[in-house]
């Protein structure tokens, strides 16, 4: 409390590895676009450019470690909370409206960790950041393993089915192709054209179909082989706004290229402590890490490596 940081291991460091694969920002990311938000000339010309939300705001994931709290009062008497998350990479006050807060007053505790569905809305010229949904995070067992609320699966659900969509998007095709050659029976029909074909065209029928139907097949084999994981390693320096500044560049770069591969952050304090953090998947590419490396300069490197 006295030197304003942790000597020891950040108390989120445990569970920021099993909330990862739950997490679609962290604290730095939302707090970077609330400093934006911010109107510069007190007429809300600079929120209305750099802010892009739709009416209703937008959903998303976000877990931290509970800090302080205020216990505050609508007109009508009931009380809500407005608590301070951090997370690894920073902190972000979240507003907690009275229907949640009644329910889950136990969970707004310092040092609880929680995995929240917040909306981020646009008001007076500054993001405001609403729960909306809450889960108190209680690993199961030593390996700190994390079984995600309902309220998250339902989000998951409908990815996971346009997934699968995609993947069987293939088979009508390679179905369609067997009876386009057959009258009847596909089966049948196969077997009395090979023995009739041979003499004219030996292997060229026969091959054609079977090309088209692996290539057909072949994508989404190749999609989960070229998974790689991208490793960026960050050292601290004596500037510490010019390191925020940097990660704060870092987060925006990888927003810039969505993906499914694995992303590894490690924190290198002047102490010689080591943080590893689980960012948001990206697409690993030499353009990505290009700009990263611009980015860390001496203060790091990013590679990638091939899974």
């Amino acid at each position: 409390e006295l030197l304003g940081v942790y000597v020891s291991e950040h108390p989120y460091s445990a569970a920021a590895a099993a909330l990862a694969p739950h997490v679609s920002a962290v604290c730095a990311e939302i707090a970077s676009e609330s400093s934006q938000a911010q109107p510069s000339n007190g007429d809300g010309e600079a929120a209305t450019e750099t802010t892009v939300l739709p009416p209703k705001g937008r959903l998303t994931t976000l877990a931290g470690m509970v800090g302080n709290t205020r216990r505050l009062y609508t007109r009508a008497g009931r009380p809500f909370c407005a608590a301070e998350i951090e997370d690894l990479s920073g902190s972000l006050e979240v507003t907690v409206w009275p229907e949640l807060f009644e329910r889950t007053q136990d969970y707004w505790i310092e040092g609880n960790i929680v995995l929240m569905e917040v909306r981020i809305k646009e008001r007076n010229g500054r993001l405001q950041v609403a729960v909306e949904q809450v889960e108190l995070y209680q690993p199961v067992d030593d390996h700190a393993t994390f079984h995600p609320p309902d309220w998250l699966r339902k989000h998951e659900k409908p990815r996971r089915k346009e997934q699968g969509n995609g993947a069987e998007a293939p088979k009508p095709a390679a179905q369609q192709q067997a009876p386009a050659s057959s009258n009847g029976d596909p089966r049948t029909s196969d077997a009395k054209e090979a023995p009739e074909k041979p003499p004219s065209q030996p292997a060229s029928p026969a091959p054609a179909p079977s090309d088209e139907g692996q290539a057909s097949s072949s994508p989404p084999a190749v999609a989960t082989a070229a998974r790689a994981s991208l490793r960026i390693e960050l050292r601290e320096s004596d500037d510490e706004d010019a390191d925020r500044d940097r990660l704060q560049r870092l987060l925006s770069a990888l927003r810039d290229f969505p993906g499914e591969d694995d992303v590894r952050l490690t924190v290198r304090t002047l102490d010689g402590a080591t943080q590893r953090v689980a960012l948001p998947s990206a697409r690993a590419c030499p353009e990505l890490t290009a700009q990263l490396t611009d980015i860390l300069s001496d203060a790091g490197e990013a590679t990638v490596v091939e899974l």
